[in-house]
C-alpha cells in the first residue's frame, strides 16, 4: 500500500475491524516519520554575450561610457572595500543595460515543430487506443531520426572547430554528452551562508570556527591550538590582531598599472565567474579606465 521510496518512513500500522464507519472496508491507520528536504534556491549568475564586446565597437564604447559615468556618480569612497563595491556595481549595472544576455536554449535541442505537432495529435487521440499507438510509433521514429541527425551535425562542427575554436568545441561536446562540470570556488562562508571577502571578517570567522570546534563542557581556555608547527596561538593575540587591523586599508605597496595589465593578460577567457559575477572580459573591455581604476585604488 506504500511506495518503496517511503517504506522506511512507516513506523506502525494498525487495522480497526470494529470501527463503525458505514463501509465494508477495514480502516488502516499508520504512523509515519517523514524527513522533508529543504528546497534551496539556486543562485544563477547572469550570462552575458561577452563575445559581442570584441566584435561590436558601438556596444563596447557604449559600455565603457556607461561604466565610467556610473562609477563617477557614486563618488570617491575612502575605504577600499567600498571602492570595489562601487566599481563592481557600476560594471554590473552597465553590463545589464548595454550587453545582451545569452538566450536560454531548450533542453532537447533536436526537437522540431513537426514532432511537437505529432505529440499534440497523440494527446488528442488518447480515447482511441489503436490510433494512439500509430501516432506514438511515428513520434518515436521522428525523435530518433531528428536526434541522430542533430548528433551528426554536432560531430561535424566539432571536427571543424577542433583547431580554430576550442571553447565552442568543448561546449558542443558537453551538449552531446550532457555532462557539466561544476567546480567549487573555495570561498569562506559565514554561519548564514554569505560569502566573506573582508580580511577582518575572515579572521573572525576562523576564530569562531576554532572555538566551536574545540568547545566542550570544561572551563574556557585561553589557549587556541593550531594544527601547524610552532607555538600555540593565544586567544588574546588573535583578538589584539583583529583590533589592530584597519578596516578597508590595503596592505603592502601600491599596485602598479603594469602589474594590472600583466594580470589581465594572464587570465584565461571564457571561464566561469566567481561570487561577484565579474568576468575578465568585462574588465578588459574597459581598457585604460579599468586598468587605471584598479591600479590607482588598489582594487
Amino acid at each position: 500500500m506504500i511506495s518503496k521510496r517511503y517504506r522506511n518512513a512507516l513506523l506502525l500500522a494498525k487495522t480497526y475491524p470494529s470501527a463503525d464507519c458505514y463501509s465494508d472496508d477495514v480502516p488502516v491507520v499508520g504512523k509515519f516519520n517523514l524527513k522533508l528536504k529543504k528546497n534551496s534556491k539556486l543562485c544563477t549568475n547572469i550570462k552575458f554575450d561577452l563575445a559581442i564586446l570584441k566584435t561590436n565597437q558601438t556596444i563596447r564604447e557604449k559600455y565603457q561610457i556607461s561604466v565610467q559615468n556610473r562609477f563617477e556618480a557614486l563618488g570617491d569612497a575612502q575605504e577600499v572595500e567600498q571602492q570595489w563595491e562601487n566599481f563592481k556595481s557600476a560594471i554590473m549595472e552597465a553590463a545589464t543595460e548595454v550587453v545582451p544576455k545569452v538566450k536560454r536554449k531548450a533542453k532537447q535541442k533536436w526537437m522540431t515543430e513537426e514532432i511537437l505537432n505529432l505529440m499534440e495529435k497523440r494527446r488528442c487521440a488518447k480515447g482511441n487506443k489503436e490510433k494512439y499507438e500509430q501516432i506514438h510509433k511515428k513520434v518515436q521514429e521522428k525523435c530518433n531520426m531528428s536526434k541522430e541527425n542533430w548528433i551528426n551535425e554536432k560531430c561535424k562542427e566539432i571536427e571543424q572547430q577542433r583547431k580554430h575554436a576550442p571553447q565552442t568545441m568543448y561546449r558542443n561536446i558537453e551538449d552531446i554528452t550532457g555532462k557539466r562540470t561544476f567546480l567549487s570556488t573555495g570561498c569562506i562562508k559565514a554561519m548564514n551562508g554569505d560569502i566573506i571577502i573582508d580580511k577582518e571578517k575572515i579572521l573572525e570567522r576562523w576564530a569562531e570556527y576554532i572555538r566551536e570546534l574545540f568547545k566542550d563542557d570544561r572551563k574556557d581556555h585561553n589557549i587556541m591550538k593550531n594544527n601547524f608547527a610552532g607555538s600555540p596561538i593565544m586567544k588574546e593575540e588573535v583578538e589584539t590582531a583583529i583590533k589592530k587591523m584597519k578596516r578597508g586599508k590595503a596592505t603592502g605597496p601600491p599596485i602598479m598599472k603594469e602589474e594590472v595589465e600583466t594580470a589581465i593578460k594572464k587570465m584565461k577567457h571564457g571561464k566561469a565567474t566567481g561570487p561577484d559575477n565579474i568576468s575578465v572580459e568585462l574588465i578588459e573591455a574597459l581598457e585604460d579606465f579599468g586598468i587605471h581604476t584598479s591600479s590607482e585604488r588598489n582594487l
